[in-house]
């Protein structure tokens, strides 16, 4: 299967996917995978890219992350080199995403090249790290086929629900070329940073659909309920 094959059944896949359910998983894991998790599914990072992070990469003032290297395990280890496109890319995020990060820096050095992101007890966080506490997370909620990698794609998908163009999605995916980012979107204006808001408003929309939801839910079961 060649990649671009691949890569449109990831997003056909992925676009059955809710927000509430990728919420779910997120919830569900380790406070320090959860705040990664987090990071990558708003910027629409890489698990490579979103593990080689430094602190210095982050941008509070500009609200932007710079994606400069990727993370790769071998079988000596891990191996820190260029990301998949041999690329480097700055990503706008929305005000939910500075706060997090801006949590995250507030207990260390913001300027420092030290990993953003590690294990509770300072050591490197690792590929295999994340992905078990993500099985765990994602068997909880009854989704045992999400795969961490589609985040991105989730992601992806609701930027290009708010009508960025593909120019805009190419630069934030990291994609090599406009055909990989055709799959989320088939637009062609060029529009600038707001894109990370709107993203932010996606989600909230979302959000209040799922709380609405529910409340008819419970008012047809209270109703339900009554004596005739």
């Amino acid at each position: 299967m060649s990649e671009e094959v691949r890569r449109t059944e990831q997003v056909r896949r992925t676009a059955l996917l809710s927000l509430g359910q990728v919420e779910a998983v997120i919830g569900l894991l380790p406070p320090h995978v959860r705040a990664l998790a987090l990071v990558a599914f708003n910027a629409h990072l890489r698990l490579g890219e979103v593990l080689a992070l430094r602190c210095s990469d982050i941008d509070l003032e500009r609200a932007r992350v710079r994606v400069a290297l990727g993370v790769t395990e071998t079988k000596d280890g891990q191996h820190e080199g260029q990301t998949k496109t041999a690329s480097q890319r700055l990503i706008d995020v929305d005000r939910e995403t500075v706060a997090l990060l801006a949590q995250i820096l507030s207990l260390r050095d913001p300027l420092s090249d030290e990993r953003l992101f590690r294990r509770p007890d300072g050591r490197v966080l690792r590929h295999q790290h994340v992905q078990r506490a993500w099985s765990n997370a994602r068997a909880s909620v009854g989704l045992p086929a999400l795969h961490f990698h589609d985040l991105r794609h989730v992601g992806l998908t609701m930027i290009a629900e708010t009508g960025a163009p593909l120019s805009v999605l190419k630069h934030r995916a990291g994609h090599g070329t406009i055909q990989a980012a055709m799959n989320y979107q088939h637009r062609a204006t060029e529009r600038g940073a707001q894109e990370a808001e709107l993203f932010a408003k996606r989600k909230l929309e979302e959000r209040q659909r799922v709380v609405l939801e529910r409340q008819a839910k419970l008012k047809d079961d209270e109703g339900d309920q009554l004596p005739v």
